[in-house]
């Protein structure tokens, strides 16, 4: 609960798509639709990302989306949790 919000969503999938971070838990941060569409911007050239829990998030239907999107292009991702995010 560190409430990174849509700003720190943007600014983490900036640096997120450089680094070789292997798990990721951004549960009830309040990154919501902009923070999942960074991230998931992000997750298209990351090659490492094997865990990824954005639950409680706010993401809504366009967030997820983004982030269905993505997984379109990430290879690496294995596990991915988006529960509670109406």
């Amino acid at each position: 609960e560190n409430a990174i919000l849509v700003f720190g969503g943007e600014r983490l999938g900036e640096a997120l798509a450089q680094s070789g971070l292997k798990e990721l838990s951004l549960r009830e941060n309040a990154v919501g639709k902009k923070g999942a569409q960074r991230i998931s911007d992000a997750l298209r050239g990351n090659a490492s990302l094997t865990q990824l829990d954005l639950r409680d998030n706010g993401l809504g239907a366009k967030g997820g989306q983004f982030v269905g999107e993505a997984l379109e292009h990430n290879a690496s991702l294995a596990r991915l949790d988006l529960a509670t995010n109406a």
